[in-house]
């Protein structure tokens, strides 16, 4: 690659890292203001809640300096893969990382972003404000679901501020890949979230299955932090990915999305002949790839960890074969 080129890419790269920065914050400020208004509309302008205005600043901080530092990192190593006219970093660099991976920043600042986001979505829900939004209001529940949609982009955003892949590699198609699973669940959480709106579903759900519905909702905020920490370990796919943790990355959305959430759609169906929502069969679609591809990574894993058990029966039969060897013998 020429000097030229070089020059000319990082010029792009900048642009788009401005570009994703300013969407980032722009999502940031829209999503926590329309949150805290409702909040603080609600509790009668109470001095008290506009304290979540700080807490979402110190947020938009964590972001821009996560953002900035991504940057800096990425420039870094594309200066370094020039200089040793390399295409990859050396293998010495990507194993420096160790078990938090390249970049933490990306899964530490979701999983503060999460943690004030579900907490706002707990107090919205318990405080009885959402389920008191009217359809026909300016602040109506699609209003709602729309804002807590808005957290896929917030995850589309700070994963492509995190990686200098080119548009083109291998890299950037499992980058992409990851992003729009979680992107989908995502989506699929804030549906599923949605049956709690009473004024848009019309349903009484039994106090303990609304509290599951919110629970499993709000575990699935924090969730992508997995599939973040999975792009972090493998060095935005630089590295194979770890087998262990892909298999926990299956079993999570398998487990803690797809399977109840087809329970309890199906249950509502049934019992309440509530509407269906088309989610319904992607929870199934996603039920059958995740079981496809889990059984090809089990066989494999369990093949290792018999290997691993044969090498350490066979270490340990050398280990006796030498004691006996050289035992001292007895006067």
């Amino acid at each position: 690659m020429t000097q030229t080129a070089s020059c000319g890419r990082c010029k792009v790269h900048l642009f788009t890292q401005i570009l994703d920065g300013i969407l980032l914050l722009l999502v940031l400020v829209v999503q926590g203001s329309m949150l805290n208004y409702l909040l603080i509309l609600n509790n009668q302008g109470s001095a008290g809640w506009y304290f979540w205005f700080l807490a979402d600043f110190l947020i938009l901080i964590i972001f821009m300096a996560a953002v900035v530092a991504a940057y800096r990192f990425n420039t870094k190593m594309a200066k370094l893969r020039h200089a040793t006219n390399s295409q990859d970093e050396s293998s010495q660099t990507l194993q420096s990382f160790g078990w938090k991976g390249m970049l933490p920043s990306c899964y530490m600042v979701w999983i503060l972003y999460s943690s004030l986001l579900i907490t706002k979505v707990i107090l919205l829900l318990k405080l009885e404000i959402a389920q008191k939004l009217e359809m026909s209001s300016q602040f109506s529940p699609q209003l709602l679901k729309l804002l807590l949609a808005a957290s896929a982009v917030v995850f589309l955003l700070l994963v492509e501020s995190h990686h200098g892949s080119d548009s083109r590699s291998a890299r950037q198609s499992y980058i992409s890949l990851l992003s729009t699973n979680t992107t989908f669940e995502i989506f699929d959480s804030v549906t599923f979230l949605g049956i709690l709106f009473t004024n848009q579903s019309q349903l009484v759900l039994p106090l303990a299955m609304s509290n599951g519905i919110l629970a499993l909702s709000c575990i699935n905020f924090i969730l992508p932090t997995l599939a973040l920490y999975k792009l972090s370990l493998s060095a935005f796919g630089l590295k194979p990915a770890s087998l262990g943790l892909g298999l926990l990355y299956k079993f999570t959305h398998l487990f803690l999305i797809n399977l109840p959430y087809l329970g309890i759609r199906v249950y509502l169906w049934t019992s309440f002949d509530h509407d269906i929502s088309l989610f319904l069969m992607k929870n199934i679609i996603a039920v059958v790839i995740l079981l496809r591809l889990s059984v090809p990574d089990i066989i494999l894993w369990w093949q290792l960890l018999q290997e691993n058990y044969r090498k350490q029966d066979l270490g340990r039969g050398r280990s006796l074969e030498l004691e006996i060897i050289y035992r001292k013998p007895e006067d």
